[in-house]
């Protein structure tokens, strides 16, 4: 991995509640903003590009959801800036990170409970709850059915078998 130049220049914005069309008409924007801006870095041609944007935290302030897209290979991820956000953040990028590699979110959309088993970094434990980590792709820690906890940092998260073999690193 290799950072590239700081960019100044923000990235297109989606919009609220935006329609199929909005959403492919952004995505191509997004691809020819990420191509463009970041021009020539250094003397490295990046298979995948991650923009973060750091944000000043704020208990007023909500971040935008961050964002991977396979096509493309780029991601755009809104983090908070600090030190004591650190670990927070790279958990998020490197959920990005994998969706633009092919990982499929592991998640129920309307709790954003992990989905078992698929979400879950230890499937067959006994009990199953609480699990120690997250599956990255599942986004929390299954403390219970219905009650999840964000991981903190890598330490807390594991790359389960099948997104594993969504981003090619194990058989399918």
């Amino acid at each position: 991995m290799e950072l590239g130049r700081e960019i100044r220049e923000q990235p297109p914005s989606l919009g609220e509640n935006p329609r199929v069309l909005d959403i492919m008409w952004w995505s191509l924007r997004i691809r020819w903003w990420a191509g463009d801006v970041a021009g020539p870095q250094d003397s490295f041609d990046p298979d995948v590009r991650i923009f973060v944007r750091y944000h000043t935290p704020s208990e007023n302030f909500v971040l935008e959801n961050s964002v991977g897209l396979q096509k493309g290979m780029v991601g755009v991820v809104n983090a908070h800036a600090g030190r004591r956000n650190a670990g927070l953040n790279n958990v998020v990028i490197a959920y990005e990170f994998l969706h633009t590699l092919g990982a499929t979110d592991k998640y129920e959309p309307g709790t954003g409970q992990p989905e078992y088993p698929l979400g879950y970094a230890e499937p067959d434990l006994k009990p199953l709850h609480p699990q120690r980590k997250a599956e990255v792709m599942g986004g929390r820690i299954a403390m219970a059915s219905d009650n999840a906890v964000t991981p903190r940092s890598l330490q807390s998260v594991v790359i389960g078998a099948t997104t594993a073999a969504e981003i090619g690193l194990a058989e399918g």
